[in-house]
């Protein structure tokens, strides 16, 4: 079964920054990297944010350093 799943980060004011992945997936490894820029495509300034991972009704988040 396929399931909708959305990577998305957010900065410490709970702005979103950029989206990493939003599409219907199968279940199994997928490799996502971010880059450390925003959807402007220019570089985030240094400090924390946040990847919030949601795989249908499911909510995941992981707290990120960016230090340049």
């Amino acid at each position: 079964d396929s399931a909708d799943v959305r990577i998305k980060v957010y900065d410490v004011g709970g702005n979103h920054v950029t989206t990493l992945y939003n599409q219907k997936s199968n279940p199994g490894a997928v490799l996502i990297t971010w880059d450390g820029t925003n959807k402007r495509g220019r570089n985030v300034v240094r400090g924390v944010y946040y990847i919030i991972i949601r795989i249908d009704k499911e909510r995941y988040v992981k707290k990120v350093l960016v230090i340049r």
